[in-house]
């Protein structure tokens, strides 16, 4: 991702080249979030079925994060 050399920050959030690069960023924070949330359910949760369910959706959770890298 290009980032504007000194960029303008408005509060947390740094100016985007474009409005698609600041949606691609948010998504990839909230899947990132997503991802860390899953992996502590995983190591506190002791019902074995809930934790291979848990692994699923971090897999798909994380094949959708890969993908918003290669953009």
């Amino acid at each position: 991702m290009e980032y504007i050399e000194n960029p303008m920050t408005i509060g947390d959030y740094p100016y985007y080249q474009s409005q698609e690069d600041y949606e691609k960023e948010m998504r990839k924070q909230n899947l990132e979030e997503k991802i860390e949330y899953l992996k502590n359910e995983i190591e506190i949760e002791y019902d074995e079925s809930l934790r291979d369910e848990y692994a699923g959706f971090l897999c798909l959770l994380q094949e959708e994060l890969n993908y918003l890298d290669s953009l």
